[in-house]
């Protein structure tokens, strides 16, 4: 019976195997050293940065109101002190007047008597002050306007001219001065010296006499709107600050016709 011949292992073969093997290892170890050496990125949050942001931002608030209350303390602190010394220093001074008034039971009496004596004394400065004017009026400086003019009779018309001549001393001027906002010219320094010299005029009415305020331009217009035509009564104060109140009110403008200033003495 033949023998079967064994097969030999080809030293080829082996070889190839050592080197897949060594391959596959190297591969191997490479992948896990690369894939330990990676860097993982951190991706931000938004919505937590904002909330971070946030929470700075009322730190820092916080800490500005902390400082203002601090101080808002040692201010009161500061105060409380001050009042605790004003009221010590009022006791004492009240302590030393009911000392006073005991030690001198007619001290009452006496600081009466001054009161009495002051208030004699204003009533008869507000007879000299007002005497028989119909209405207070005190200039700059306590000055008069018009000295030595008495003003009689028993109908009184006061005609005020109410043009932009008004608003300047110069052409110039009120030129310059026409196109501005109403409550400037009526600000303008002669205007308001007009307003001032008509109201020391209203005051120096006799209170039996009646009166009327017409300012003019190109028209003609009653200080008190509705009144035209009328006479007002002197002894009505109501109607004189009316009166005030509406050259004050008025805004002087446009050109000059004194011809129905004078119509309207004639209505």
């Amino acid at each position: 019976m033949a023998r079967k011949k064994k097969n030999r292992a080809s030293p080829f073969s082996l070889s190839f195997l050592d080197i897949m093997a060594c391959g596959f290892g190297a591969v191997t170890l490479l992948f896990l050293i690369l894939r330990h050496n990676t860097m993982i990125v951190p991706t931000p949050d938004e919505s937590l940065s904002a909330e971070v942001d946030l929470l700075a931002k009322d730190i820092r608030q916080a800490e500005i109101e902390k400082v203002e209350l601090l101080n808002s303390i040692e201010e009161l602190e500061l105060r409380l002190v001050q009042a605790r010394g004003l009221s010590r220093r009022y006791l004492t001074d009240l302590q030393e007047v009911e000392e006073s008034i005991q030690s001198d039971p007619n001290q009452i009496a006496k600081l009466r008597a001054q009161v009495e004596e002051l208030e004699r004394e204003t009533a008869a400065m507000e007879e000299v002050e007002f005497g028989d004017k119909v209405r207070q009026f005190i200039g700059e400086g306590n000055r008069q306007y018009l000295t030595g003019l008495k003003l009689g009779g028993e109908r009184v018309m006061i005609l005020v001219d109410a043009s932009a001549s008004m608003l300047a001393d110069s052409v110039v001027n009120a030129i310059r001065r026409r196109n501005m906002e109403e409550e400037q010219l009526k600000a303008s320094p002669k205007w308001q010296w007009t307003v001032r010299t008509v109201e020391w005029l209203l005051a120096q009415l006799p209170p039996s006499s009646r009166f009327q305020v017409y300012l003019f331009n190109t028209e003609a217009y009653a200080a008190i709107p509705g009144t035209e035509g009328e006479w007002l009564d002197a002894a009505d104060s109501l109607e004189l600050e009316d009166a005030v109140r509406g050259l004050k009110d008025f805004v002087p403008g446009k050109g000059t016709s004194l011809e129905n200033g004078i119509a309207a003495l004639s209505d």
